[in-house]
């Protein structure tokens, strides 16, 4: 069904093709997600990603091969699509130099939480 161009996919006669590969979407845990919470905001008046948004998906969705040790893109690359990986898996390398390790994590989550507690400090003082 994904070797059809979604051009060839679109007609009047696949659209029970587009509404099964909708279906199998549903359960890619992203999407799966996304139509939970939504639920959840539609209880509230503001849905925001619904069953059609599968299907609209579904129309331009095509399928890429790549051969083992294949970069499908590089580090700082641009990104323009949203990959869902059928069979195999995919590794992710960063350079070292742009790695950044967990000590570097944590010294960054400290100085905010640092410098939270400065502004709090401050705006207290212009209050009295």
């Amino acid at each position: 069904m994904l070797s059809n161009r979604p051009s060839v996919r679109n007609t009047i006669l696949h659209e029970e093709q587009i509404s099964h590969l909708a279906n199998r979407l549903k359960g890619v845990p992203f999407f799966k997600q996304q139509l939970e919470e939504s639920k959840k905001q539609g209880e509230l008046g503001q849905q925001t990603f619904e069953f059609s948004d599968l299907l609209e998906i579904s129309k331009s969705i095509t399928l890429e091969k790549f051969e083992i040790g294949q970069y499908v893109f590089k580090h700082q690359e641009v990104g323009n699509k949203f990959y869902i990986i059928l069979k195999g898996e995919v590794g992710v390398y960063v350079p070292e130099e742009a790695a950044v390790s967990e000590e570097k994590i944590k010294e960054r989550q400290e100085n905010s939480h640092n410098l939270f507690q400065q502004q709090m400090k401050f705006k207290e003082r212009a209050e009295l």
